[in-house]
């Protein structure tokens, strides 16, 4: 019973912070994330394309190109010092938005980092895949801090927090 404990905790640790990356068929590093909303469907599709600028693509689709997006890991708690370098700039991507009545699911692909000492987009997956699988770099740090700044920049409205 401790053994099968043990492993649960083991595995929620291990795979937290990716369950929302996936690696394509083609090695490619994706982020997907399906928010709900109270929006209606007109004021959903006003809000992607005025906050996200994206560019309707079919009558449920959007796609947005993300330019120059900082990153933030402060805020998690981590220090510049004991951070890589890669989750300290910034990064390109873009963002494929589908709705549906009450939700919305977003999709980050073409992930590029822009280092602080670097100022050529370079692909996530230079970062984060070795041979199919995640590195530790990208389990340890960069997916906890990557998932905190896309979900922030994918959230259109937020949660009403009065009671």
């Amino acid at each position: 019973m401790k053994f099968i404990i043990l492993i649960t905790v083991l595995s929620l640790l291990l795979f937290s912070d990716t369950e929302n990356f996936t690696i394509t068929d083609s090695g490619n590093l994706e982020w997907s994330k399906v928010h709900t909303t109270e929006l209606s469907t007109t004021n959903l599709h006003i809000a992607i394309k005025t906050k996200l600028k994206g560019e309707e693509i079919s009558s449920n689709t959007f796609i947005a190109q993300i330019k120059n997006y900082q990153l933030e890991f402060e805020e998690l708690g981590y220090k510049k010092m004991s951070t890589p370098i890669v989750a300290q700039g910034k990064i390109n991507f873009e963002l494929l938005i589908q709705t549906k009545e009450g939700k919305y699911k977003v999709t980050a692909r073409q992930i590029k980092s822009i280092t602080p000492i670097d100022d050529s987009p370079t692909d996530m997956e230079l970062f984060a895949i070795k041979k199919g699988n995640y590195k530790s770099l990208f389990t340890k740090h960069l997916a906890k801090i990557l998932e905190y700044n896309l979900n922030k920049k994918t959230i259109l409205v937020p949660e009403n927090t009065d009671w």
